[in-house]
């Protein structure tokens, strides 16, 4: 299924009690991205905090498509159903997986990824930084493409459902010597992460039987990648995304439709 010079794209995106932060970035799909994805997934893992009310709603005005887990199954676990049901669809050759505290600020991301890719076929493409938990540089996962069709070729590991749900998936790939090739995504500020939204929602909430909840306790600050200027850049997306969809969302489904 490959186009001569654009490849068919499937925005996927793992949503837990980010309600706003979910909604922030789907505007960001729709209102910034110039090229739109064909299909956009959200995955809710059993959100109490208004976000399956929201997301439905977008899903039947046709501006997301929604899964809804029964519990909270954790983040490598939904992205993995996420990518079974794309990968099951058949319209996609990439599948950009996005953290729900992602948002896209360049109007130019996709075709961006698409000139620096040209010809060769990469199986992942993501940013890199090193990770001193493993102790050498690595991608990141919260703006990562996959070649769905090399994903399912090779017999990649799925998601981890613990903390680092990527990294299995990154090293068999790279054992299995399929290209991981490496594109600036925050580093160029075509996208801003703002990190650690789960987490703080965690904290805040007092989820003391979340598997994550004494590690949120102290990493839950945004920290923006450490990209200068993305805190900024940030804050004037939300207050472009509050005008259109309204400071407490109200406006959200007119605002994308």
């Amino acid at each position: 299924m490959r186009h001569e010079t654009r490849r068919a794209v499937g925005v996927l995106t793992a949503s837990y009690n980010t309600r706003a932060l979910t909604a922030l970035l789907l505007w960001s799909l729709r209102r910034v991205l110039a090229r739109r994805p064909e299909t956009i997934l959200v995955v809710d893992n059993a959100s109490t905090d208004g976000s399956r009310e929201l997301l439905s709603a977008a899903d039947e005005a046709g501006i997301c498509s929604l899964l809804v887990n029964g519990a909270n199954v954790g983040h490598g676990s939904a992205l993995n159903r996420g990518v079974e049901a794309l990968c099951a669809n058949g319209n996609v050759d990439w599948i950009w997986i996005l953290d729900s505290d992602c948002v896209v600020a360049r109007p130019d991301a996709l075709d961006a990824v698409e000139v620096s890719v040209g010809t060769r076929e990469p199986a992942v493409i993501g940013e890199g930084h090193w990770d001193p938990w493993v102790g050498r540089r690595r991608f990141e996962l919260y703006s990562l493409i996959l070649d769905a069709r090399q994903l399912a070729e090779a017999k990649l590991p799925s998601f981890n459902s613990g903390g680092d749900p990527s990294i299995d998936l990154l090293d068999a790939a790279d054992e299995k010597g399929l290209l991981l090739l490496e594109f600036p995504f925050a580093t160029d500020g075509h996208v801003i992460h703002r990190g650690r939204g789960s987490l703080a929602g965690v904290a805040d909430r007092k989820e003391v039987d979340h598997p994550l909840y004494e590690w949120a306790e102290d990493h839950r600050d945004p920290h923006f990648g450490g990209v200068g200027g993305a805190e900024q850049r940030y804050d004037d997306l939300v207050a472009r995304f509050q005008v259109e969809a309204g400071a407490d969302l109200g406006r959200f489904i007119e605002a994308l439709t």
